[in-house]
């Protein structure tokens, strides 16, 4: 994955406090800044400390690189965190989802080999089970950080938008490669009937002037006589050793 993964920056609305207030007070749920206001976390329009530390980290996330890590990877850990954020907030009571086995193979490869990632999980909430140290524990009486899971989950969405804009291009870039291909092999293909016409045409003259060449050599006008001695150029008159312009 070529894309540059890096979080978008909060401060991404067109409406004003002002703008969300009023409409939303007047009911009017047409309004597209109302809309906004009750489908979404309403976004800071300055970035406070904690906010700026956590973008920092999922910036050092995105952009960190090893030997044996690609951006796919990073897509991956991205993801998982994705998944277990969301898995808290639609159902915050769940006990399977506030705790995560370590040893599990899926977080082993996208989470534990990842200081970063591990440090964002437990910002959002997660601790060390104290009575089992193969598990991370959200406690059920520990209310999550809404921050951090604003912040990842509005990343992983954009860069989402991202790979799928550049796999658009992707693909309409192999669809107009596609047709000048097909465009030039048309142009081959009527090359080649062209020169296959042209030849035919010229075999069928041949065949016509070979006709009328036997039909004139037996030709009672001529005896028989009239075609047969003539076998070289030189019969007809032209010398192909002369010296041009001798």
């Amino acid at each position: 994955m070529n894309t540059s993964l890096s979080p978008s920056n909060l401060n991404n609305s067109g409406c004003s406090a002002t703008m969300n207030q009023s409409c939303c007070n007047s009911n009017n749920t047409t309004n597209s800044c109302c809309k906004e206001t009750m489908t979404t976390p309403t976004k800071p329009s300055s970035l406070t400390p904690e906010e700026q530390h956590i973008t920092s980290l999922v910036n050092q996330l995105c952009q960190s690189k090893t030997p044996l890590e690609t951006n796919d990877e990073i897509m991956n850990t991205l993801t998982t965190l994705q998944r277990l954020i969301l898995n808290i907030i639609s159902e915050p009571d769940e006990m399977k989802y506030r705790r995560i086995r370590k040893s599990n193979a899926a977080i082993q490869r996208t989470l534990m080999n990842n200081s970063t990632a591990i440090t964002l999980l437990k910002l959002f909430g997660f601790e060390d089970d104290p009575s089992n140290n193969d598990f991370f524990q959200l406690p059920i009486n520990k209310v999550y950080n809404e921050t951090v899971a604003m912040i990842v989950l509005d990343t992983v969405t954009r860069i989402e938008q991202e790979i799928a804009e550049r796999n658009n291009k992707e693909r309409n870039k192999a669809y107009l490669d596609m047709l000048k291909r097909q465009e030039e092999e048309k142009k081959a293909r009527d090359r080649i009937n062209q020169l296959a016409k042209q030849d035919q045409l010229e075999r069928k003259e041949r065949e016509q002037y070979q006709r009328l060449n036997a039909s004139n050599c037996t030709s009672p006008t001529t005896g028989g006589n009239g075609c047969s001695s003539i076998k070289t150029y030189r019969d007809i008159g032209i010398d192909l050793n002369r010296k041009r312009g001798g």
